[in-house]
């Protein structure tokens, strides 16, 4: 089980941002809390990784340079979703971004360069 997306984008640098991070991240635990609960009424076992904890360790670059593009070239692991193409050109972006930000489910958003 991964952590649960959490943005932490609209939360202004500087004083005050504890108190504002606060919601958050109590948001973040009962999200993992609903997960690992249905984990169990389904009988899955799960593990809790921090995704960037893969960053400074042997398993990042393993999974990332090695097991990944192997495996997405011969169909071992697939990228889902399928993408939603937003636009084409760096001038999409604002559109993308404003997409992302009325809230997308299960999608991914892409622009085209």
């Amino acid at each position: 089980m991964a952590t649960p997306p959490e943005s932490f984008d609209h939360l202004p640098a500087g004083k005050g941002r504890l108190l504002r991070l606060l919601p958050v991240l109590i948001r973040s635990g009962v999200d993992f809390a609903m997960l690992s609960t249905k984990a169990r009424l389904a009988r899955a076992s799960t593990k809790f990784v921090w995704g960037s904890a893969l960053l400074n360790t042997d398993v990042g670059p393993l999974i990332f340079e090695e097991f990944l593009p192997a495996a997405l070239e011969d169909c071992r692991f697939r990228a889902e979703p399928d993408p939603v193409v937003v636009g084409h050109g760096l001038g999409q972006i604002p559109l993308a971004l404003d997409r992302q930000l009325q809230g997308i489910s299960a999608a991914k958003l892409v622009v085209t360069l």
